[in-house]
Protein backbone atom coordinates (compact mmCIF):
# COMPACT_ATOMS: atom_id res chain seq x y z
CA UNK A 1 0.00 0.00 0.00
CA UNK A 2 1.41 3.32 -1.08
CA UNK A 3 1.89 5.81 2.05
CA UNK A 4 3.64 8.64 0.89
CA UNK A 5 3.26 9.97 -3.05
CA UNK A 6 5.69 12.54 -4.16
CA UNK A 7 4.59 14.04 -7.75
CA UNK A 8 6.61 16.67 -9.45
CA UNK A 9 8.36 18.33 -6.84
CA UNK A 10 10.59 21.00 -7.54
CA UNK A 11 12.05 23.53 -4.69
CA UNK A 12 13.99 26.85 -5.04
CA UNK A 13 15.31 29.52 -2.87
CA UNK A 14 16.71 32.93 -3.13
CA UNK A 15 20.34 32.99 -2.48
CA UNK A 16 22.11 35.17 -0.26
CA UNK A 17 23.46 37.38 -3.81
CA UNK A 18 19.50 37.40 -4.25
CA UNK A 19 19.35 34.63 -7.37
CA UNK A 20 17.02 32.12 -7.74
CA UNK A 21 18.62 28.49 -6.40
CA UNK A 22 16.92 25.23 -8.20
CA UNK A 23 17.77 23.05 -5.31
CA UNK A 24 15.08 20.07 -6.38
CA UNK A 25 13.49 19.60 -10.06
CA UNK A 26 10.92 17.21 -10.88
CA UNK A 27 11.09 14.53 -8.29
CA UNK A 28 8.33 11.77 -8.85
CA UNK A 29 8.50 9.04 -5.66
CA UNK A 30 6.63 6.64 -3.97
CA UNK A 31 7.12 4.96 -0.88
CA UNK A 32 5.26 2.12 0.46
CA UNK A 33 3.74 1.15 3.73
CA UNK A 34 6.44 0.08 6.39
CA UNK A 35 9.13 0.32 3.88
CA UNK A 36 12.57 1.04 4.62
CA UNK A 37 13.87 3.80 2.04
CA UNK A 38 17.04 5.35 2.16
CA UNK A 39 18.13 8.53 0.38
CA UNK A 40 21.90 8.31 -0.69
CA UNK A 41 23.72 11.25 -2.39
CA UNK A 42 26.79 13.65 -2.10
CA UNK A 43 26.62 16.84 0.28
CA UNK A 44 24.66 19.46 -1.38
CA UNK A 45 22.04 17.44 -3.33
CA UNK A 46 18.73 18.16 -2.08
CA UNK A 47 18.24 14.98 0.25
CA UNK A 48 17.74 16.67 3.58
CA UNK A 49 15.31 19.32 1.69
CA UNK A 50 13.97 16.68 0.49
CA UNK A 51 12.93 14.62 3.53
CA UNK A 52 11.61 18.32 5.05
CA UNK A 53 9.09 18.61 2.23
CA UNK A 54 8.08 15.09 3.17
CA UNK A 55 8.09 16.21 6.76
CA UNK A 56 5.91 19.73 6.45
CA UNK A 57 8.81 21.79 7.42
CA UNK A 58 8.84 23.26 4.05
CA UNK A 59 6.60 23.59 0.75
CA UNK A 60 7.62 22.78 -2.54
CA UNK A 61 7.75 25.36 -5.06
CA UNK A 62 5.83 23.28 -7.63
CA UNK A 63 4.49 19.83 -7.41
CA UNK A 64 3.31 18.05 -3.75
CA UNK A 65 3.89 15.51 -1.41
CA UNK A 66 1.02 13.24 -0.52
CA UNK A 67 0.82 11.15 2.19
CA UNK A 68 -2.40 9.04 3.06
CA UNK A 69 -4.38 10.16 0.35
CA UNK A 70 -3.91 13.77 1.95
CA UNK A 71 -1.55 16.36 0.53
CA UNK A 72 0.99 17.78 3.23
CA UNK A 73 0.63 21.35 4.23
CA UNK A 74 2.76 21.18 7.55
CA UNK A 75 4.50 18.79 10.21
CA UNK A 76 2.09 16.11 11.29
CA UNK A 77 2.19 14.88 15.09
CA UNK A 78 2.24 10.60 13.47
CA UNK A 79 5.34 12.02 10.87
CA UNK A 80 8.83 12.33 13.17
CA UNK A 81 11.68 13.47 12.76
CA UNK A 82 14.98 12.56 14.10
CA UNK A 83 17.85 14.80 13.68
CA UNK A 84 21.63 13.85 13.89
CA UNK A 85 22.22 16.47 16.71
CA UNK A 86 20.02 14.74 19.25
CA UNK A 87 17.46 17.39 19.80
CA UNK A 88 17.58 16.57 23.83
CA UNK A 89 15.80 18.90 26.69
CA UNK A 90 19.43 18.73 28.90
CA UNK A 91 17.54 19.83 32.09
CA UNK A 92 15.76 16.57 31.30
CA UNK A 93 16.47 13.21 32.59
CA UNK A 94 16.64 10.48 29.78
CA UNK A 95 12.94 9.52 30.75
CA UNK A 96 11.61 12.89 30.89
CA UNK A 97 12.88 13.57 27.48
CA UNK A 98 10.89 10.18 26.55
CA UNK A 99 7.74 11.51 28.27
CA UNK A 100 7.54 14.69 26.77
CA UNK A 101 6.15 13.87 23.63
CA UNK A 102 3.50 11.64 24.99
CA UNK A 103 2.19 14.78 27.35
CA UNK A 104 2.27 16.81 24.62
CA UNK A 105 0.12 14.41 23.61
CA UNK A 106 -2.48 15.18 26.25
CA UNK A 107 -1.38 11.27 28.00
CA UNK A 108 -1.46 11.50 32.28
CA UNK A 109 1.48 11.53 33.51
CA UNK A 110 1.44 7.95 35.12
CA UNK A 111 0.48 5.98 32.05
CA UNK A 112 3.28 8.66 29.87
CA UNK A 113 6.28 7.00 32.11
CA UNK A 114 4.88 3.97 31.53
CA UNK A 115 5.31 4.22 28.15
CA UNK A 116 8.14 6.02 28.20
CA UNK A 117 9.61 3.22 30.21
CA UNK A 118 8.73 0.51 27.38
CA UNK A 119 10.55 2.29 25.05
CA UNK A 120 13.52 3.06 26.81
CA UNK A 121 13.83 -0.80 27.64
CA UNK A 122 13.49 -1.56 24.07
CA UNK A 123 16.61 0.54 23.14
CA UNK A 124 18.57 -0.67 26.08
CA UNK A 125 18.65 2.26 28.62
CA UNK A 126 16.41 1.27 31.09
CA UNK A 127 19.42 1.49 33.39
CA UNK A 128 19.89 5.24 32.49
CA UNK A 129 16.70 6.39 32.91
CA UNK A 130 17.72 8.93 35.75
CA UNK A 131 20.41 10.44 34.04
CA UNK A 132 20.57 13.51 32.40
CA UNK A 133 21.88 13.99 28.47
CA UNK A 134 25.05 15.82 29.53
CA UNK A 135 26.08 12.06 31.31
CA UNK A 136 25.60 10.21 27.99
CA UNK A 137 27.73 9.20 25.03
CA UNK A 138 26.43 10.18 21.69
CA UNK A 139 25.10 6.96 20.57
CA UNK A 140 23.37 7.00 24.26
CA UNK A 141 21.63 10.26 23.26
CA UNK A 142 20.39 9.07 20.09
CA UNK A 143 18.81 6.14 21.29
CA UNK A 144 17.17 8.58 23.75
CA UNK A 145 16.07 10.16 20.69
CA UNK A 146 14.73 7.17 18.89
CA UNK A 147 13.00 5.91 21.97
CA UNK A 148 11.02 9.50 22.24
CA UNK A 149 10.09 9.60 18.75
CA UNK A 150 9.15 5.85 18.55
CA UNK A 151 7.43 5.96 21.98
CA UNK A 152 4.00 8.48 20.38
CA UNK A 153 3.78 5.43 17.56
CA UNK A 154 4.91 7.11 14.56
CA UNK A 155 3.40 6.27 10.86
CA UNK A 156 6.51 7.86 9.33
CA UNK A 157 10.17 8.04 11.10
CA UNK A 158 11.73 10.26 8.85
CA UNK A 159 15.92 10.27 9.76
CA UNK A 160 18.52 12.52 8.88
CA UNK A 161 21.78 11.23 9.13
CA UNK A 162 21.36 10.02 12.69
CA UNK A 163 24.65 8.41 13.26
CA UNK A 164 27.22 10.77 10.76
CA UNK A 165 28.55 12.43 14.13
CA UNK A 166 29.05 8.54 15.67
CA UNK A 167 32.78 6.44 15.44
CA UNK A 168 32.18 3.55 13.47
CA UNK A 169 31.32 0.89 15.60
CA UNK A 170 28.94 3.37 17.54
CA UNK A 171 27.29 3.61 14.42
CA UNK A 172 26.78 0.02 14.00
CA UNK A 173 25.35 -1.18 16.53
CA UNK A 174 22.96 2.22 16.02
CA UNK A 175 22.36 0.56 12.61
CA UNK A 176 21.33 -3.18 13.49
CA UNK A 177 19.04 -1.25 16.31
CA UNK A 178 17.66 0.31 14.21
CA UNK A 179 16.66 -2.45 11.91
CA UNK A 180 15.66 -4.55 14.78
CA UNK A 181 12.92 -1.60 15.66
CA UNK A 182 11.97 -1.61 12.14
CA UNK A 183 11.20 -5.25 11.85
CA UNK A 184 9.27 -4.86 15.48
CA UNK A 185 7.37 -1.71 14.88
CA UNK A 186 7.11 -1.90 11.39
CA UNK A 187 7.18 2.16 10.56
CA UNK A 188 7.60 3.58 7.91
CA UNK A 189 11.47 4.82 7.72
CA UNK A 190 13.06 7.64 5.35
CA UNK A 191 16.66 7.76 6.19
CA UNK A 192 19.14 10.64 4.70
CA UNK A 193 22.67 9.38 4.59
CA UNK A 194 25.56 9.88 2.24
CA UNK A 195 27.43 6.27 3.50
CA UNK A 196 27.00 4.07 1.15
CA UNK A 197 27.11 1.19 3.47
CA UNK A 198 24.92 2.55 5.25
CA UNK A 199 22.84 2.81 2.58
CA UNK A 200 23.02 -0.94 1.57
CA UNK A 201 23.49 -1.95 4.97
CA UNK A 202 19.45 -0.85 6.20
CA UNK A 203 17.33 -0.03 3.63
CA UNK A 204 14.66 -2.41 1.44
CA UNK A 205 15.20 0.64 -1.19
CA UNK A 206 17.95 2.89 -2.34
CA UNK A 207 17.14 6.06 -4.08
CA UNK A 208 20.65 7.35 -5.58
CA UNK A 209 20.60 11.08 -6.18
CA UNK A 210 22.22 13.57 -8.32
CA UNK A 211 22.70 17.28 -7.19
CA UNK A 212 22.75 20.72 -9.33
CA UNK A 213 19.31 20.80 -9.17
CA UNK A 214 18.80 17.80 -7.22
CA UNK A 215 17.13 14.90 -9.18
CA UNK A 216 16.28 11.11 -8.48
CA UNK A 217 19.40 9.28 -10.84
CA UNK A 218 18.76 5.57 -9.83
CA UNK A 219 16.22 3.95 -7.63
CA UNK A 220 17.83 0.63 -6.15
CA UNK A 221 15.78 -2.23 -4.56
CA UNK A 222 17.62 -3.88 -1.97
CA UNK A 223 17.25 -7.82 -1.59
CA UNK A 224 19.16 -9.12 1.51
CA UNK A 225 18.72 -10.63 4.47
CA UNK A 226 18.23 -8.32 7.36
CA UNK A 227 20.54 -7.95 9.12
CA UNK A 228 22.87 -8.72 5.84
CA UNK A 229 26.56 -10.37 5.75
CA UNK A 230 28.49 -6.41 4.94
CA UNK A 231 31.79 -9.46 3.86
CA UNK A 232 29.17 -10.92 1.49
CA UNK A 233 29.62 -10.60 -2.31
CA UNK A 234 25.76 -9.95 -2.39
CA UNK A 235 27.06 -6.56 -0.26
CA UNK A 236 29.61 -6.10 -2.61
CA UNK A 237 27.69 -6.52 -5.52
CA UNK A 238 25.10 -3.88 -4.64
CA UNK A 239 27.93 -1.36 -3.53
CA UNK A 240 29.78 -1.61 -6.87
CA UNK A 241 26.51 -0.76 -8.78
CA UNK A 242 25.42 2.16 -6.67
CA UNK A 243 29.64 3.05 -7.20
CA UNK A 244 29.01 2.70 -10.78
CA UNK A 245 25.70 5.41 -10.54
CA UNK A 246 27.99 7.64 -8.89
CA UNK A 247 30.36 7.78 -11.45
CA UNK A 248 28.17 8.86 -13.83
CA UNK A 249 26.93 11.51 -11.39
CA UNK A 250 30.84 12.75 -11.05
CA UNK A 251 31.36 12.90 -14.61
CA UNK A 252 28.54 15.73 -15.14
CA UNK A 253 29.48 17.14 -11.27
CA UNK A 254 32.83 16.99 -10.75
CA UNK A 255 33.22 19.18 -7.89
CA UNK A 256 30.42 16.75 -5.99
CA UNK A 257 32.17 14.12 -3.76
CA UNK A 258 30.27 11.36 -2.33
Amino acid sequence: MKKVRIENISKSFISNDNVLQEVLADINLTIENGEFLCLLGPSGCGKTTLMNLIAGFEQPTRGRVIIDNQTVLRPHSKHITIFQDYGLFPWRTVLDNVVFGLEAKGMQKKEARDIASEYLELVGLTAAAKQFPKQLSGGMKQRVSIARALAVEPDILLMDEPFGALDAFTRYRLQDEILRIWQEKKPTIVFVTHDIDEAVYLGKKVVIMSPNPGQIKTILPINLPRPADRSSEEFAAYRREIFRAFAMVQEKNPEYMI
